[in-house]
């Protein structure tokens, strides 16, 4: 009989992590929902191939917390930088000088001097940005448009990043949630 890895919450708010076994997914769920929980995540697990699986599913999560090459972490730090400078009044196209200069990651540094190639040609920052949507999720690409149109870009990119933070905050704590039962199976 197959095994799934589930993540519930009781009625009480707090967390339960397990794995049990059922003939399939649906099953399963309904089985938990009988005991009074709330079914937030479940995840096939395969016992003979839980060593490939395993490592196959912590690639595909590192992947959503790099954009490109790009840690979640930049992109915040990116987004509350350019929030920062456009608040204090400092030029758009001058802000990116400023944090090109300081950014670590090598690829994010080459696509803000991209970015800024792109403005000096007559682009928006929100073109700039759609054109990299292996970086730039369609909500950061939106959400600029709509602090450019409004005025308000300094307060849009803050609140951007306040929304990653929590999103990336989010993510790390599901994958502790999914990992401690894997390890329980060792």
């Amino acid at each position: 009989m197959p095994k799934f890895s589930y993540i519930c919450r009781k009625s009480t708010g707090e967390k339960e992590a397990g794995v049990i076994e059922g003939p399939g997914q649906d099953d399963v769920v309904s089985q938990l929902q009988k005991k009074g929980l709330f079914v937030t995540s479940i995840i096939p697990f395969d016992v003979g191939k839980q060593d490939v699986t395993f490592t196959k599913d912590l690639s595909r999560v590192k992947k959503q917390f790099t954009h490109s090459g790009i840690s979640s972490n930049d992109l915040v730090l990116f987004a509350r930088q350019l929030a920062m400078l456009l608040g204090a009044g400092v030029s758009l196209l001058r802000s990116l000088d400023v944090i090109s200069k300081q950014v670590d990651s090598k690829k994010l540094f080459g696509i803000i001097g991209q970015i800024r190639q792109d403005m000096e040609g007559g682009r928006t920052l929100r073109d700039s940005l759609a054109k990299c949507p292996d970086v730039f999720s369609p909500l950061w690409v939106n959400l600029v448009e709509i602090g450019e149109a409004s005025g308000n870009l300094p307060n849009v990119l803050d609140k951007l990043a306040f929304y990653l933070e929590e999103t990336a905050s989010f993510q790390r704590k599901i994958i502790s949630a999914l990992v401690y039962p894997v390890i329980l199976l060792f």
